[in-house]
Order: structure tokens, then C-alpha cells, then sequence
């Protein structure tokens, strides 16, 4: 049996019918459907249906889950969130029968330093690191896929991958 789960953005209206549908008509299929709410669940794909915050939180727990994300976009902008609800049904079928085309794309990892009591955070698009003290540099340390490249001071600094950069160009 295939499986799908969702990531839905709870506070839009629109978001949350066009995901019972879609789980309707999925499930008249026999695709077994779940509502991910707190993470990673062992399923073939994530949905996830409302905007491009949404589809990160989606890609968040795709990555998990070692599944591909697809995001419906039911939202105003929707750089990420490519499928209107319409067209989500036979993409997913697609998707979970191995017809779809699945771009890869790159994730970024940010890991405190010794000491610091924060886990590290990972994100598709950027991560931002920034000072806590008003009149202090930060010392940061920067690695590529665990290998070293430099060592800097700074106020902070924004890691971008080639998906969050173009909210900086």
C-alpha cells in the first residue's frame, strides 16, 4: 500500500478543503492518507497544501521521512507551491507510481558551536545566524559536507541555499 501524508497549513480555510478532498479522492484509491503534525512518519510522499511556509515545514518532514515533497499552493505568492489544488490528485498518483519528475534540492544545516544548548536547524531555503549581545562579534566557524573552510568574525550572517537565495537578490 502507498501512503501520502499532509502538512497543512491549519489556520487557512482554503487549505484545510482542498486537503480533505484531495485525502478523499486519494483514498477512494486505496492511497492510505495521514495528517502530519509533529513530524516524520514513515510515508511515500508529503503534501504539503496551503503556502510556501507550509512547503517548508513539508520539506522539513520529507527530509525526515526520506520522502519527496509536493506543495499545492493555496496561498497569494507561491515561489514554492507550484500545483493548484485541481491538478494535485493525478500528480500525486503520478508521484507515488514513480512517473513524476522529482528535482532534487539542496538543504542547509546550522550546528552550534560546544556548549551552546540549541539543536542544530536545518533549512531549505536559509539560515540566518546573528548575535545575541548588542556590542559583541560573533566568532563563526564555516564547513562544507563536514570539511572545513573558514573562520570569521561578524555581527551574523545569512547561509542561503539556491532556493532561499532569490529572497536576497
Amino acid at each position: 500500500m502507498t501512503s501520502v501524508g499532509f502538512v497543512i497549513h491549519a489556520g487557512r480555510p482554503a487549505a484545510v478543503d482542498a486537503a480533505e478532498r484531495l485525502r478523499a479522492s486519494l483514498e477512494e484509491d486505496g492511497i492510505s492518507c495521514v495528517e502530519l503534525r509533529g513530524g516524520a512518519a514513515d510515508v511515500d510522499l508529503v503534501v504539503a497544501v496551503g503556502g510556501d511556509g507550509t512547503f517548508l515545514r513539508g520539506a522539513y518532514v520529507a527530509a525526515q521521512a526520506d520522502s519527496p515533497v509536493l506543495g499545492v499552493k493555496v496561498g497569494r505568492l507561491g515561489f514554492l507551491t507550484e500545483v493548484e489544488p485541481p491538478e494535485a490528485a493525478p500528480l500525486i498518483r503520478e508521484a507515488l507510481e514513480g512517473r513524476a519528475a522529482i528535482e532534487e534540492r539542496l538543504a542547509v544545516v546550522a550546528e552550534p558551536g560546544s556548549g551552546d544548548p540549541f539543536p542544530p536547524q536545518w533549512a531549505m531555503n536559509e539560515i540566518m545566524v546573528e548575535k545575541r549581545a548588542r556590542h559583541r562579534l560573533i566568532r563563526l566557524q564555516v564547513a562544507v559536507d563536514g570539511e572545513y573552510v573558514t573562520t570569521f568574525s561578524a555581527d551574523g550572517v545569512i547561509v542561503a541555499t539556491p532556493t532561499g537565495s532569490t529572497a536576497y537578490s
